[in-house]
């Protein structure tokens, strides 16, 4: 999907981890919208401290090489001076970043905060199950869902200012654009929507494509059309996604397209959802009567036993069974 792992945090996938793994913008961005919010993206983020922090700066000021000794002045030209002072705003952007427990968004010059509003989304990705080759699943459905979190600016950005996100000791740095971002995405819908079993359907999102080249939500609603409801999302940039959907709602998909401004797309008409997938009927003989079993559930089973067991006391009671040839 996205290769742009800048906050990629160690996540065990335990039930006391999580696992931050994209963010939008990413680290190196440099034309991020001035009224963009910003996303996080990962697994369990709920476990992730979410406290909005309002850093008020370095503290006390790094004083230069060349100021410090003016003897070796002659030795620090540019562009030796603008590498010292890159590296020294990485020193003190870390040693800043480490003292949050929680999310902040300052500005890389001074350090000072900005505020922002932090919301989880209400929907979830969740990608296609993988399973080996005996159709054991390698993963958990539980376990193979992500989240998403939402820092919304409270005041817009300044322009070509440079950035820096820092959630829970790790950062992100990006530089603004000069101008906000109000055109809706292009995104094309869904392309396809298919049953992988009976527990795997999944679809395909065309590729979708903004004015600065951010990736973009495709947001999935279910439903009659007259009250649609948000199910679920998936972050789409220039080539398609799949996800997972429950083959048990047989309602309408619709589906819309939202930017990081939140510039958004109409709601597309309803896609079908697709039949679901046949039962497989399975017919076993059980003393010699026929028993047919098409329920794929796990009862079904119990219900072959039972049912049998009923069959041979009839077969008793009135002899209606014959002896099958081997």
């Amino acid at each position: 999907m996205f290769v742009a792992p800048n906050l990629a945090l160690a996540g065990d996938n335990s039930e006391s981890s999580y696992a931050l793994t994209l963010t939008v913008p990413a680290n190196g961005d440099d034309n991020f919208p001035l009224n963009g919010n910003l996303w996080l993206y990962g697994k369990k983020l709920d476990l992730l401290p979410q406290e909005v922090m309002l850093p008020d700066g370095y503290g006390v000021e790094e004083v230069p090489p060349w100021e410090q000794n003016p003897d070796v002045s002659e030795l620090w030209r540019e562009p030796r001076r603008a590498q010292w002072r890159r590296s020294s705003v990485q020193r003190r952007l870390r040693t800043l970043s480490e003292g949050i427990e929680g999310v902040a968004l300052v500005r890389v010059d001074s350090g000072i905060g900005v505020a922002v509003e932090l919301s989880t989304y209400g929907a979830v990705y969740r990608p296609p199950l993988r399973f080996a080759a005996d159709g054991t699943p390698i993963e958990r459905a539980v376990d193979n869902v992500y989240d998403l979190l939402v820092a919304n600016p409270l005041e817009s950005l300044e322009p070509e200012t440079d950035y820096a996100l820092l959630v829970n000791g790790d950062l992100s740095v990006f530089t603004t654009s000069q101008v906000d971002d109000i055109t809706p995405p292009e995104w094309a819908g869904i392309e396809e929507v298919t049953h992988l079993g009976d527990e795997n359907t999944v679809y395909t999102l065309a590729s979708a494509a903004d004015d600065f080249s951010f990736p973009v939500m495709v947001e999935l609603y279910r439903g009659e059309a007259r009250s649609p409801r948000l199910r679920q999302f998936a972050l789409v940039g220039t080539r398609p996604v799949t996800g997972r959907l429950s083959p048990l709602n047989q309602d309408c998909i619709f589906a819309r397209s939202v930017d990081v401004a939140g510039n958004y797309t109409d709601l597309l008409p309803c896609y079908p959802y697709p039949d679901p997938p046949e039962e497989e009927v399975v017919e076993e003989t059980f003393l010699g009567c026929g028993v047919v079993d098409s329920s794929p559930n796990k009862g079904s089973k119990w219900s072959l036993v039972l049912l049998a067991a009923l069959l041979v006391r009839v077969c008793k009671e009135n002899m209606t069974c014959r002896d099958r040839p081997s």
